[in-house]
């Protein structure tokens, strides 16, 4: 039968073979996943370095009041000089205190106590004679 004007052609059969979804595209689709990935890393790393740098201005600042305690030790006058080794003690307590800042300061006071504390002599507030007065941070 030939077709006429009026009347539509009859549909043509298309079969298509696939041999499932190219490689491409499956890589393609992860795409967002690596991209979400990919900054979680980066927030950790960033957090991380942030804390790291924080904790280390923190010891950067311990040291520098350690620094005026110990001058403030070796003042010859003696409120003064109270005050800077009771800072020490409270320094030497400070998370920030390390087990060599805490034998820094150790020295520190077995230095700078003078040998008559509280009256008795040769003996410190702990009373441990020739001890220092400092306890180890943490405890």
């Amino acid at each position: 039968m030939l077709p006429s004007a009026t009347t539509p052609p009859d549909p043509v059969r298309v079969d298509v073979i696939s041999n499932g979804t190219p490689w491409w595209e499956v890589v393609s689709s992860f795409g967002p996943l690596a991209i979400l990935l990919t900054a979680v890393i980066t927030g950790v790393i960033a957090w991380r370095n942030v804390r790291d740098r924080r904790e280390a201005d923190q010891r950067s600042q311990w040291w520098a009041r350690a620094e005026w305690a110990l001058d403030a030790a070796m003042s010859e006058d003696p409120p003064r000089q109270e005050i800077g080794l009771g800072v020490l003690d409270s320094l030497a307590a400070s998370d920030l205190a390390g087990p060599e800042e805490v034998a820094i300061l150790e020295v520190a006071w077995a230095r700078f106590l003078p040998s008559e504390v509280d009256g008795v002599d040769g003996v410190g507030d702990n009373g441990a004679a020739g001890e220092p007065i400092v306890e180890e941070a943490g405890q």
